[in-house]
């Protein structure tokens, strides 16, 4: 570890936080524990230990001249800025801990230009990272792998385990590396620590918003009525269906528009289009579909990187007698009341509900809406000139 990065790191144990007006600091010497989404994916990494399903990873190309000590500095100093690239998640006393180590993630850098075929081998380097099984009770649940596959070429992979970041995180954690390298860091930087935000949302008492989500899930079936191809088995595969496509722009767009004519927003109104297909694919009138949204509506927790999803619930109700503005209607005010109904207390919302408990599915619901808006590239001439992403796709694998 540079010098620097040490530096940063001795004023980090002695460190003054401004956690915002709206976070508690976490006490010295207590336990902190994981929030609710990090408990489910930790739950599911210990029944499933071989699967990579919640494994991430991105990648970049670029090319152009690249000072490989200058990137191992920006990173260094990224690691030891933002706790939650240092963070892992130990048993204690039969109960998960955030820890945080002082080790920096590694950076592995690999010079792969006298391969007969150097971008092939990048590939199996790259997918042989993102299947990586990470002990989530062990340090270093992330990296940052560095290839050079030709002259001023090179392929740039950050990989994680979701426990520690959502998607939001990781155009945070991309965009101020590159900043770090392109324009250097400042000595005197606030110190990011993860456990603040984890023990600010544990003082919360996550059952409040129980009654609400109770009430309105109350008589609703789990799917729309569509008929599984093949029966499920006992544990996940990773091979149900995935239906992912992006909007053209156009299409976009106008889809924007009509959603702004009927004061929705763009996720409400291809939500609410992907209800009424489901419902006209089922046949079912009263179903949940879920949707993942961002716990960061608090201004103090848009500086924190780390896995700060939560679940929601939607209700779809069809009613031949309703036009379709009055359901996207209230669809739209459903999502909006959501929102100030957060966390979800899905762990007790199921034991209220008496929930069939079958570990071929979930038992509140069938289907995950995932909506996400295009982040831009770090822009030219951050690391490389012409620097392009990529997310990286992972093979399915059957889990043991």
């Amino acid at each position: 570890m540079s010098r620097d990065s040490n530096d940063l790191l001795g004023r980090f144990k002695n460190r003054s936080i401004n956690t915002g007006a709206n976070l508690s600091k976490a006490p010295e010497g207590m336990p902190v524990p994981l929030t609710a989404g990090q408990k489910r994916l930790w739950f599911y990494q210990q029944a499933h230990p071989k699967s990579a399903a919640y494994n991430y990873g991105i990648r970049y190309f670029g090319e152009g001249k690249f000072n490989l000590e200058r990137f191992r500095q920006a990173w260094e100093a990224l690691a030891v800025e933002y706790t939650i690239l240092r963070s892992y998640y130990p048993l204690v006393n039969n109960k998960p801990e955030i820890k945080i180590t002082d080790e920096i993630p590694p950076l592995v850098y690999k010079d792969l230009t006298q391969e007969a075929t150097p971008e092939e081998v990048a590939k199996k380097e790259e997918y042989a990272l993102l299947h990586h099984n990470y002990e989530l009770g062990q340090a270093h649940l992330c990296s940052f792998l560095v290839l050079k596959t030709g002259p001023e070429k090179y392929r740039f992979t950050f990989a994680t385990h979701h426990i520690l970041v959502d998607e939001w995180s990781v155009g945070g954690i991309i965009q101020n590396l590159a900043d770090y390298y392109a324009n250097g860091f400042k000595a005197e930087r606030e110190i990011i620590d993860f456990r603040d935000v984890a023990w600010s949302f544990h003082q919360k008492d996550e059952s409040r918003h129980l009654p609400y989500w109770t009430d309105y899930i109350r008589g609703a079936q789990a799917g729309s009525g569509l008929v599984p191809d093949f029966q499920r088995g006992s544990s996940p595969t990773g091979t149900g269906a995935r239906w992912a496509f992006s909007l053209p722009t156009s299409l976009s767009k106008q889809s924007k528009k009509q959603a702004q004519e009927l004061g929705l927003t763009l996720f409400e109104w291809c939500f609410g289009l992907f209800g009424l297909h489901l419902h006209q694919l089922g046949g079912n009138s009263d179903f949940i579909v879920a949707s993942p949204a961002t716990l960061r509506q608090d201004l103090a927790l848009q500086k924190h990187w780390g896995y700060l999803i939560e679940t929601v619930l939607y209700r779809f109700r069809f009613d031949q007698n309703k036009t379709l503005k009055e359901l996207l209607s209230e669809l739209s005010a459903d999502h909006r009341k959501a929102q100030g109904k957060l966390p979800l207390p899905l762990e007790n919302l199921v034991s209220e509900q008496q929930a069939s408990r079958d570990l071929s599915r979930n038992p509140l619901f069938e289907t995950m809406f995932v909506f996400n808006e295009s982040q831009e590239t770090p822009s030219s001439g951050k690391i490389l000139s012409g620097l392009r992403k990529s997310h990286l796709p992972w093979k399915r694998q059957n889990l043991i």
